[in-house]
């Protein structure tokens, strides 16, 4: 669903590369780099942006830079929005299936898009995983998502809002130069995903702080 004050015409036009590569359980070696990064928390004590253009997407609602060239429709739910000197947004709804993942597997862990994201976030390769069981598995997908979706990470944050938490890092992924994952207490199962490309990080960060379950 798409809303906004002054919608543009909308055209399913942007395919945007949003989940790069399958995160699958192996016991694939992740003391490479990319693994090795944490992030610091920091609270949310960043104004929200003053957008006047609010996007439905999912559970959320979203309030991009106005200073937009266009907006797009894209795959899973979400939005491709395009501004001056090629600078790209591009915001979606992810749940487990998206990432390739049994849900079962969340539901056997008793884990939540939270927990997910702070293995992510919060361990790397040199923490000793949980011992066997869906916990395990849940642990080896998170560290496939750490080396795929976050190579050579850097100003890895973790937001730390009243009823959400943030997890953003400046990656080289192609074209993509920061990736931001967004949960929310009143949505434990669903996330929302900003890829964007020359945008700068507070940028990306004032969208994510716009964010709000509907």
């Amino acid at each position: 669903m798409l809303s906004s004050q002054h919608a543009p015409a909308v055209a399913v036009l942007l395919v945007i590369l949003l989940l790069v590569t399958d995160a699958t359980a192996s016991e694939a070696d992740c003391n490479t780099p990319a693994c090795t990064f944490t992030a610091d928390v920091i609270p949310h004590d960043a104004a929200a942006i003053d957008g006047t253009h609010r996007f439905v997407i999912g559970e959320f609602h979203v309030a991009p830079p106005d200073d937009w060239k266009r907006v797009h429709s894209a795959p899973y739910n979400g939005l491709a929005i395009s501004y001056e000197d090629d600078a790209r947004l591009g915001i979606t709804r992810l749940v487990a299936d998206d990432l390739k993942i049994d849900p079962e597997i969340f539901e056997q862990a008793d884990a939540s898009m939270r927990d997910y994201y702070n293995i992510v976030f919060k361990n790397t390769a040199e923490d000793t995983p949980p011992a066997h069981g869906p916990e395990r598995r849940l642990w080896q997908f998170a560290m496939d998502t750490k080396r795929l979706q976050f190579p050579e990470a850097t100003q890895a944050v973790i937001i730390d809002g009243e009823d959400f938490r943030a997890y953003s890092a400046v990656i080289s992924l192609g074209r993509f130069d920061t990736r931001t994952i967004i949960v929310h207490d009143e949505a434990p199962d669903t996330a929302l995903e900003l890829l964007a490309s020359g945008l700068d990080q507070e940028t990306v960060i004032s969208v994510v702080v716009s964010a709000q379950h509907r």
